[in-house]
């Protein structure tokens, strides 16, 4: 985080997706599986990602790892309050008390009591409220869309929002530096393809 600047690590997690997601429709279906009905779904999924993983990264950067994790958290919660308005989903006792434990439990990581929570904080919740909106976004997708279609025109978007910023501050890329870039690229895009299909099959 203080070796590459925002932009870099964007462009490389975005960047490897669409090499990712692009060998895997070559594999499986070809340039069939780019057609799309859905493209203006597509490229509001592709903004909402240029924000949110601006969002995200920037939460991680700014605060410590183990209040950055808590925060991303909150996307679940966010998702389970949008849940019913929008997909319809019913809300059980059950669920509104998980909630309810949850933002108790955001509420105590971030010492609102103590008038100290920090500024970057902003970052992370909205990141997940970002986050949140973006699953919505995906579930209504996948139910029509492949898993690598939707990855694909993800990536695209954000790779081409994170060009500038990577050049606007580009800085020299040491081995170890690319290697890790590498591993979040790879495993970013992973958890990003099993998201999608967990939504489509839940």
């Amino acid at each position: 985080g203080d070796r590459v600047s925002q932009g870099q690590v964007i462009l490389f997690r975005a960047g490897a997706q669409i090499v990712l997601a692009s060998s895997w429709i070559a594999a499986t279906g070809g340039v069939r599986l780019l057609r799309t009905r859905r493209l203006g779904s597509h490229l509001v999924r592709g903004l909402l990602s240029v924000v949110g993983w601006w969002l995200y990264y920037k939460s991680f950067r700014s605060l410590d790892l183990a209040l950055a994790t808590t925060l991303s958290f909150t996307s679940q919660i966010f998702l389970l309050v949008l849940a019913w308005p929008v997909l319809g989903e019913k809300v059980t006792g059950h669920r509104l008390g998980a909630t309810l434990v949850g933002f108790a439990g955001i509420a105590i990581a971030l010492n609102i009591w103590t008038a100290q929570v920090p500024p970057a904080a902003v970052y992370g919740l909205a990141g997940a409220l970002v986050g949140a909106v973006l699953l919505l976004v995906t579930r209504a997708l996948a139910a029509t869309e492949q898993t690598a279609t939707i990855m694909v025109y993800l990536a695209s978007v954000v790779f081409l929002a994170a060009i500038p910023q990577a050049a606007f501050d580009w800085r020299p890329l040491q081995p170890n530096d690319l290697a890790l870039l590498g591993v979040l690229a790879v495993l970013g895009t992973a958890g990003n393809a099993l998201i999608v299909e967990a939504y489509r099959h839940s």
